[in-house]
């Protein structure tokens, strides 16, 4: 069952936590705190557990990459206040690459802060969740990454002198921000979000809302399906299981040497009726064939 379903909030974070950390709440947990609704939600939620972890602290990072950056800092000084949660600033000199985006120069100088401020055996907390998960998989399918490249953002993974833990992974993002506007809590909104020169960005605003909107989610195949083998030997065609009735007498039965076609041209069974091989056609809609049908053993084979 997926987790987010249950609901987000203190309890259910809580939960996660359990799993993901041994020995929760003796642990020192340090939250990316980047004034973001998800963030927000994260250390919010952490604050008001019944049984908060042993020591809780939070960091910020500064990039100076927006005029406002100062006054984000200052924002994200008031939230953990009020929260209670004593916060650092640091803030970050970047080195870009040649070829390297600011973004991507950024997030290095970002993680190299948050290491180096990590204490042993510290869990460091980061808010990516179920939307961060799927765009990150889709960006790497585009870009051409092999296997390990699309693997799906670990719950939990070492990391400087402790572990990185991303507890969110099982909430969307609009799950997320509608805790948080329940709460009563401001956050912040950085207007790089809304460039679509970012790749993520125009993923997230012209692309996945048209996956959305094209139907339900693709069900997993059944049992039967997964277990079905792939080929039968002395056919060129993969095998499928029988259907009720056929439709026509494919191109399998109308080549010779077909293994599952009798070979002295005989009327052959097929589906519920039988015909002489060779034939029978396929029908037509318009302009496109419809399927057709080899024999019992052969596969629906779509000509277009």
């Amino acid at each position: 069952m997926r987790r987010g379903t249950e609901g987000f909030g203190p309890r259910s974070l809580g939960r996660r936590l359990e799993e993901l950390l041994p020995g929760f709440p003796e642990v020192a947990v340090c939250v990316a705190f980047s004034g973001g609704a998800d963030s927000t939600a994260l250390l919010a939620a952490l604050a008001q557990l019944k049984r908060p972890p042993l020591k809780v602290r939070a960091l910020h990072v500064d990039h100076r990459l927006h005029p406002h950056s100062a006054r984000w800092a200052a924002h994200c000084r008031r939230v953990a206040r009020a929260l209670g949660v004593p916060l650092q600033v640091r803030t970050a000199k970047l080195a870009r690459r040649r070829g390297e985006s600011p973004e991507a120069a950024a997030r290095a100088a970002r993680y190299e802060l948050l290491g180096a401020a990590l204490a042993p055996g510290e869990a460091l907390l980061t808010a990516h969740h179920e939307d961060d998960q799927l765009e990150t998989v889709l960006l790497q399918l585009l870009r051409g990454a092999g296997l390990a490249g699309i693997a799906a953002m670990p719950a939990r993974a070492a990391f400087a002198r402790g572990a990185l833990v991303r507890p969110l992974l099982s909430w969307s993002r609009a799950e997320l921000s509608a805790w948080v506007r329940s709460q009563g809590l401001e956050w912040i909104e950085d207007p790089g979000n809304a460039e679509l020169r970012r790749d993520r960005n125009y993923l997230r605003t012209r692309v996945l809302p048209l996956i959305r909107s094209a139907g339900p989610r693709p069900r997993p195949p059944s049992r039967a399906r997964r277990a079905m083998p792939r080929k039968r030997s002395g056919c060129s065609m993969p095998w499928a299981p029988p259907m009720p009735r056929a439709r026509a007498l494919g191109p399998c039965c109308r080549r010779s040497g077909c293994a599952h076609c009798r070979p002295n041209g005989a009327a052959m069974r097929c589906g519920s009726g039988s015909a002489p091989r060779g034939t029978a056609r396929p029908r037509r809609a318009g302009s496109r064939k419809l399927p057709v049908r080899c024999c019992r053993r052969a596969p629906m084979h779509t000509p277009w």
